[in-house]
């Protein structure tokens, strides 16, 4: 049976739909981002639920018993279902809310965590749902999303169900959506009963794909679809004209600006350091501060007075060194916000503030921290306007700086810092700690916000959470450091 969710895998690629439809145990496990992502969409249904309170809540497997009691409600007389589920020519949908109408007709309201309508994949999924629950019998009159109220107010109880989201009638984009959609399945099912996988060319979504170790076992090394920033679309241009991997290029003309330096690199096994990069690191006036920040911006507020995904600071991290040439020890300083009852946004800005005031010079990698400032600025929390201003004068991103002027061959396609520090100092790992990345760090932070927590296990999260952020800024210093000892220009790979 075709789901919503693997339909959707077959959208880029037919060949992850075939592993996901025959071979699902090739599939890793999911990550805590995706766990996480799942976590507060149930919470989000759970809530949007409150507010029909007259609903029933169906079984949702095994998928016989759900279909079986989706069956009997139907045929009953409750005003509301929640999570029915439908199958019908190989295809099976849940439904998030099916409100009756009088005329025996019924309302299709999905629920998303979102804050608005997104064209289309927000009505492709209800045109899925619509096409199974028209081969089922089942009439629909129209068809609603339900989401989040950017603008609800927090007051610090329980979360007001009715306040929380708003909705939108979707009724008219939904069927115009049906028809294409309902021809973009035959192949779909087609591929359901198909034996071989079947033929695919690489593209930058293999990146993340569960299947890739199996699917990529017997593919040239070299592929384009690898270089850094390059698209969906460039890959699928370079393929039709014959170019899907490094070998295939004669000339770097024949690859976008974006991507000529990296071909070159790679091509040539020789990295490129940009000079001018070296030149403007050794003109960083000192004090220099090497300075990373961890937030959450959950989609229900956690402080009284905060609005849905409002990016709310809670830990910052700073080494100091006295100029460009000290051989000192960095000093580190850092700020950590443990009161669960208290808004951590104006202790942040105020410690923040009181820890940059000697550095001349600010070290950042992307411009996360601006913008982070920019809205702590425009919500009016105190030094807000300071902290952005100072940011703003004698910020420098080491990110902006180096990416598409500077590439090595072991950055391995990417600009991220998780990239980049190991090829410019490979003494440098997260492997030994329990909190290796930011999405990691918002979730155990949030699981200290949790009331449920114990004071054992919140200890353990300030250890974890602090031993993180200080490694992210020693490593924008290493980072700092390597690439101010880096040969400038061409030098060979891996020197």
């Amino acid at each position: 049976m075709i789901t919503k969710s693997l339909f959707q895998q077959f959208r880029p690629c037919a060949k992850r739909f075939w592993y996901a439809t025959h071979r699902p145990d090739l599939a890793k496990k999911l990550s805590p981002d995706q766990l996480a992502y799942m976590k507060i969409g149930q919470a989000i249904g759970e809530l949007a639920r409150q507010n029909f309170p007259t609903g029933v809540l169906l079984p949702t497997g095994p998928q016989e018993m759900a279909l079986a009691h989706t069956a009997v409600a139907v045929e009953g007389d409750a005003p509301v279902l929640f999570e029915a589920t439908f199958a019908a020519e190989e295809l099976v949908t849940r439904c998030d809310i099916l409100e009756r109408n009088a005329d025996g007709t019924w309302t299709l309201i999905e629920v998303k965590s979102g804050v608005r309508v997104k064209e289309p994949d927000h009505i492709e999924d209800v045109a899925f749902q619509a096409i199974v629950l028209r081969a089922a019998g089942i009439r629909i009159r129209d068809y609603r999303l339900m989401h989040v109220d950017r603008d609800y107010t927090h007051d610090g109880g329980p979360y007001d169900a009715a306040t929380l989201f708003t909705s939108a009638d979707i009724t008219g984009l939904v069927m115009e959506m049906i028809p294409r959609l309902t021809a973009d399945l035959e192949p779909v099912r087609a591929m359901l009963h198909q034996e071989e996988a079947p033929a695919f060319e690489p593209n930058t979504y293999c990146r993340d794909c569960d299947f890739r170790e199996n699917c990529h076992a017997n593919l040239p090394e070299g592929g384009l679809w690898k270089l850094p920033g390059i698209n969906v679309n460039s890959v699928r241009k370079l393929a039709s004209q014959g170019l899907r991997v490094i070998d295939d290029v004669t000339t770097a003309e024949q690859l976008s600006p974006s991507n000529r330096l990296a071909y070159r690199v790679i091509s040539g096994q020789q990295d490129f350091t940009d000079p001018d990069l070296i030149k403007q690191l050794e003109r960083l006036p000192g004090p220099i501060g090497f300075v990373d920040f961890e937030a959450i911006d959950p989609a229900l507020p956690k402080f009284v007075g905060h609005h849905p995904y409002e990016r709310v600071p809670f830990q910052w991290s700073l080494h100091v060194i006295p100029d460009a040439d000290s051989s000192q020890e960095p000093e580190w300083r850092d700020y950590l916000h443990t009161d669960v009852n208290q808004d951590p946004r104006v202790a942040f800005a105020a410690t923040l503030w009181e820890a940059v005031q000697d550095c001349a010079s600010l070290v950042f990698y992307s411009d996360y921290e601006v913008a982070t400032l920019k809205m702590l600025k425009d919500a009016g929390v105190p030094y807000g306007q300071e902290l952005y201003n100072k940011f703003k004068t004698v910020g420098y991103d080491l990110y902006k700086a180096i990416k598409g002027k500077t590439y090595w061959t072991s950055f391995n396609g990417s600009y991220s810092i998780k990239n980049v520090l190991p090829a410019v100092n490979p003494a440098i790992s997260y492997k030994s700690l329990n909190v290796q990345n930011g999405a990691v760090a918002v979730q155990v932070y949030e699981e200290y916000l949790d009331p449920t927590t114990s004071d054992e296990k919140r200890a353990a999260i300030v250890d974890d959470l602090r031993a993180y952020c200080q490694l992210d800024t020693y490593a924008m210093l290493a980072l700092y450091q390597g690439f101010r000892a880096a040969v400038p220009g061409w030098a060979p790979a891996n020197a």
